[in-house]
């Protein structure tokens, strides 16, 4: 359940994602909106009132390695929309170079102990975030194209545990 918007300036892109979130909070769902741009978040506060902010130094806010679902391959299904994602983040990505990450992430899993057949994967804790960017660095000939991506994510602590505050995604606000 992802949703990017695009388009040039002035064509209403704001006023759309403050509309798509009334909407969301007004059906006691509450958005999670990746922004860079101060006005955004101006505009959303004084449509929705109090926002819960986090800061990129803290890392996403929460794990996405997080399975959702509760069949026994729903971390297989995690691990392709993960792909996924970082493909619509650089379209320019080959297949190739999208399969790596697909597997850098299940190997995070599989370490875990998804897919050994021993436990359902409801009792099993997921993999850090960070764990898939460091299978990516310890590759023998990583690629260096897609490496220099991730790197500057990494910089930018993408990557990193969110520490001990309460997860973005159990917040209301």
């Amino acid at each position: 359940p992802h949703l990017m918007i695009v388009g040039l300036p002035g064509m209403g892109k704001t006023t759309c994602i403050i509309s798509l979130c009334a909407q969301l909070t007004e059906r006691g769902i509450t958005p999670l909106v990746f922004s860079y741009h101060d006005d955004l978040e101006t505009k959303l506060a004084e449509r929705l009132g109090s926002l819960n902010y986090a800061d990129i130094e803290s890392g996403l806010g929460f794990n996405p390695m997080c399975v959702a679902g509760s069949g026994q391959h729903a971390w297989i299904d995690n691990v392709g929309m993960l792909r996924d994602i970082f493909a619509s983040i650089y379209p320019d990505l080959g297949d190739l170079q999208t399969n790596e990450i697909r597997e850098a992430i299940k190997k995070s899993y599989q370490e875990q102990g998804f897919g050994g057949g021993g436990c359902s994967p409801a009792e099993l804790s997921p993999p850090e975030f960070q764990r898939f960017f460091d299978f990516m660095k310890q590759k023998q000939k990583p690629n260096v194209g897609l490496m220099a991506r991730l790197d500057e994510l990494n910089d930018y602590g993408f990557f990193r545990n969110a520490g001990g505050r309460a997860s973005l995604l159990e917040s209301r606000e």
